[in-house]
This record gives C-alpha cells, sequence and structure tokens, in this order.
C-alpha cells in the first residue's frame, strides 16, 4: 500500500476530539459465547444484533442496547422454543424505513434449515417473525437490505432442488411475506455458492454480491468471487467474477455510491501456503449500472486471511471499509483494520485494531457505522485462546481519524517511506491505549514491535508490515511501571523507546 500523506487543520482536528468519545470494550451479554454481526447507532448510543450459544448448546438471536460509553443497558431474546437460531454477516442487521429494526439468518430444527427474518421495534420488542421454504431443502439468509417500496430484499444460500448451493435472491414485502425468490448457480460440478451482501440499484434491479467454491483434491479450498446484477423481478442482467478459480478467492459486499455506481469489495489469493497462511489482496472495484469498471484498486496490504467485512458510503460521498487478516507467524492471531477511501479511490487513512492481544486471539471485525460525531464504531466478536474464557462482543469507538486515542495520526505525515525505519509511539506516558505509527524499507522482509519490561521479559509482540502503518495497542492489563519498545526488522533491533503506563 502506497505511504498515505494525512493534511488537516490543528483546530479543526482538535475541535472534533474535544467532542469525540472513544472507548474499546469487551461486552459479555448474557447466555455466554456471544457473537455480533452489525450495529447501528441509537439515540445517544448504539443497538447491536447478534447470536449466542446458552449452557444446553441451544443458539439463540438477540438484540442489545448499548450506551454511548459502550455498556450494556439491555438485551432482548428472540428465540422460539426447539429452535437454533445463526446470524447472517455483516448486514443481517437492517434498519427499517419505519425506524424499526430486522435481523435475517438461519433457523434450524433438526437436520433442516431455513431462512428467516425477525421485526423488532427499539425498544426490542418483536413484531413478527417469517420462515421461508423454497423446498424441502436447506436455505439461510447472510444479509439483506430495505427496498424502496419499504420490503426486504434477501440473500444467502438454497439448494432449491439440487445437491449443491445456489445463490439465493428472496423479496419480501413490508410484512415480511415473500413476493418472489430466484437462485443462480453455473455448471460447475462441485461449486457451491453464497450470496453475502445485496443491495437495491437507481433502475429498481437489484445487485448481490457473494462467492463459491469447494474443497480440492489437496484439502485446500478453491474459490471466486462474484456480483451478480438483475432486474427489479430478479432476473439476471449480467454476472462478473473475480479470482483464480484454483485459489480460495472470497468476499462480496456491496455498496451504492453517491453517484448512483456499484462498489464491490473482495479479496483475491496472491500466495497459498497451507490453508492458515492464504495470503489475500482486497480489492475494491467501481461498476456501473450496466456493468463497466469505473476503476479497479487493491486496498490495504497482502495479509494472511485478509478480507474485507463491509463497507458503507459516508454522507461526504467517501467510504468506510472494515476488515480483518491473521497476524504472520502467529497460531490463527487475527486483528481488524477500518480503512476510509475518498470517493475518486485515493486512500485517506488506515488503521488497525484489537482488545485482545495473546498470540493465539481472535479480534474479529464484522461492521462499522459512522456516528454523529463523524467518528466510527466498530462491532465483532473476541475469541480468546482456547481455554482462557468465552468469546464476547467486542465493541469499540473512534473519532474522525479513526483514532482510540485523541491525535494517534500525530506525525504520520511527517514519515517518509524511502528513510529508513522510523518509529513514533503516542501518548508517551500512557494509560490504556497507545498508538504506534511506523515506516519499514520496503526490501525488509520482516517487522516485529516488541514490549518488554525493565527485566527484558517480553510483555507484547506483533508482526508488522511493509510501508507506513500505524497500530493502536490497548494495554489495560500491564501493570504501571516502565517498558521498552522496540522495532526489529529482519531479527535485529534498530529502534528502542522507553515508554511509561501511568
Amino acid at each position: 500500500m502506497k505511504k498515505t500523506v494525512i493534511l488537516f487543520l490543528f483546530s479543526l482536528t482538535t475541535l472534533l476530539n474535544a467532542q469525540s468519545v472513544y472507548f474499546n470494550k469487551r461486552i459479555s451479554i448474557p447466555g455466554g459465547q456471544e457473537l455480533s454481526r452489525g450495529i447501528f447507532p441509537y439515540k445517544s448510543g448504539y443497538l447491536i444484533a447478534g447470536g449466542f450459544q446458552d449452557e444446553y448448546m441451544i443458539c439463540h438471536m438477540f438484540m442489545s442496547q448499548i450506551d454511548s460509553t459502550g455498556n450494556l443497558k439491555w438485551t432482548q431474546d428472540y428465540t422460539t422454543e426447539g429452535y437454533d437460531y445463526y446470524p447472517g454477516l455483516s448486514g443481517s442487521f437492517i434498519q427499517t424505513n419505519d425506524k424499526h429494526y430486522a435481523i435475517c439468518g438461519i433457523r434450524t430444527l433438526g437436520p433442516k434449515g431455513y431462512g428467516f427474518l425477525i421485526k423488532v421495534d427499539s425498544v426490542g420488542n418483536k413484531k413478527w417473525e417469517k420462515e421461508y421454504q423454497m423446498s424441502d431443502d436447506n436455505n439461510g439468509f447472510y444479509s439483506g437490505n430495505i427496498t424502496i417500496d419499504s420490503g426486504y430484499i434477501l440473500t444467502g444460500f438454497a439448494n432449491a432442488g439440487t445437491t449443491r448451493y445456489q445463490y439465493l435472491l428472496l423479496k419480501a414485502d413490508l410484512n415480511g411475506n415473500q413476493q418472489w425468490y430466484k437462485t443462480f448457480t453455473d455448471g460447475h460440478p462441485s461449486r457451491q455458492y453464497s450470496g453475502a451482501s445485496v443491495i437495491q440499484t437507481p433502475d429498481k434491479g437489484f445487485c448481490l454480491g457473494g462467492c463459491g467454491g469447494y474443497m480440492g483434491s489437496n484439502n485446500s479450498y478453491k474459490g471466486i468471487s462474484e456480483v451478480i446484477k438483475t432486474d427489479s423481478l430478479g432476473n439476471q442482467e449480467w454476472k462478473k467474477s473475480y479470482g483464480d478459480p484454483n485459489y480460495s478467492n472470497g468476499g462480496g459486499k456491496l455498496c451504492l455510491s453517491k453517484d448512483s455506481c456499484i462498489l464491490f469489495t473482495y479479496s483475491i489469493t496472491t500466495r497459498f501456503v497451507i490453508a492458515v497462511e492464504d495470503y489475500k489482496q482486497p480489492y475494491l472495484t467501481k461498476l456501473g449500472l450496466d456493468g463497466s469498471v469505473k476503476w479497479n484498486r487493491k486496498i490495504a496490504n497482502v495479509q494472511s486471511m485478509n478480507a474485507t467485512t463491509y463497507i458503507q458510503t459516508l454522507e461526504d460521498g467517501n467510504f468506510i471499509l472494515s476488515g480483518g487478516y491473521a497476524v504472520k507467524d502467529t497460531f490463527f492471531k487475527n486483528i481488524g483494520w477500518l480503512y476510509k477511501i475518498k470517493s475518486n479511490s485515493d486512500s485517506l487513512w488506515y488503521r488497525e485494531y484489537a482488545f485482545l492481544q495473546g498470540p493465539e486471539d481472535v479480534n474479529q471485525l464484522m461492521q462499522v457505522k459512522q456516528t454523529t460525531d463523524l467518528g466510527f464504531v466498530g462491532v465483532g466478536t473476541v475469541y480468546p485462546k482456547i481455554g482462557t474464557g468465552e468469546q464476547d462482543v467486542w465493541l469499540f469507538k473512534t473519532d474522525s481519524m479513526g483514532c482510540l486515542i485523541p491525535n494517534c495520526d500525530v506525525g504520520i505525515a511527517e514519515f517518509n517511506p524511502n528513510a529508513g525505519a522510523q518509529m513514533l509511539i503516542y501518548p508517551n506516558p500512557f494509560k490504556e491505549v497507545f498508538a504506534i505509527n511506523y515506516s519499514i524499507p520496503k526490501e525488509s522482509k520482516k517487522g516485529v514491535f516488541e514490549l518488554r519490561d525493565v527485566m527484558g521479559r517480553l510483555v507484547y509482540s506483533t508482526t508488522l508490515s511493509n510501508n507506513v502503518r500505524q497500530l493502536q495497542v490497548v494495554a489495560s492489563a500491564l501493570k504501571p511501571g516502565v517498558y521498552i519498545a522496540s522495532l526489529i526488522l529482519d531479527n535485529v533491533k534498530v529502534f528502542s523507546e522507553k515508554i511509561i503506563k501511568e
């Protein structure tokens, strides 16, 4: 990724930061083993939706209200006795035109599973619940959206009388009654397809994004990313596919731009080593309603299992994307990222986030939304190392620059990627969170940030990527005192700095 130069007026940044709320929290929903798929700003706080598994291994669907500082206020459980509920992906939590909300996913009873849609009001009361059966075969929803007639358009997968899953597109009216559905596939004998996001286009048609794949002979996943455009009745008009089908490409998130074009984000595998080192490059493509390519660009960096989880068009016409990747040389450690991009595809800023810091901890970021103070709120799930705790909802709030602390981007504009290794830590002293702004020469093969106590014991370590980047570290678990922060390139310590936790 090219170096991003951030220019800003100090007075404007100071004003925005003074109005911003910051937090990075792990939230436990009553029930255990929670995950969250979506979030909406609501009054001075937020509404989130997701699922949890109780002590009897029954899977539930919930919605919760969170206050302005990230504290849980209430939770509503929408599980019907005898069923297991599984939430969809980002986009499965929907805001309706009457200022209510809807949640879609998969509901199972025994071996069969079917798509469901639940409508609730803003205080959590269920208005209605619908189940959709295309045939006696399995189907489910991963994402949905509101249509111009205040109805619903839903996407996911369906057997539809075949042995392979197909893309599913289903239209329902404002009361959740099914109006029509369509399935899409091709002649590949093994590939399974599922829709990951769906939008209605200005010509009253629809567009779904998703992927299809199968397990190959060497036990490796082989997949492609696809975007399908239909008319207002779900009849296919065109389709575009991305990625070498011999590798595990994926993704398929969509949104509309301010100039009525389709934004499609997906990940292409650039190098396959083993299943946990599947190196992917995320892309963002702008398409006209006729499928013509306006521009296509790489976003973020090549990382193990790197994928975009959500994209949103902002009021200023720019875009915010969320995603995450597996950190190299760790055992499934995952961190999340946000990337803000101009409407012309130029980069504005990129930030990385984590709550859990262990080498086997997963921080899965699912969705991001802009807040009333022009900041951003991210939601997902944290999975601690097996045997060290339960998975919980992950929620963080940043300012307009994606910072978890005020002015975290100070010094980025001064960094020159041709000037060699550089590192800036801010603030110092710190209380719970500090930011690392760094630059690594392109010729360096491996960069590592280490934090050690005064006895030389390692308390934190993470692998860094080339070029100018930033990482924000939550260090609330560390004891107050002095620590030594080091930048290590190709096993050689090139920069050290003393930092203090208050």
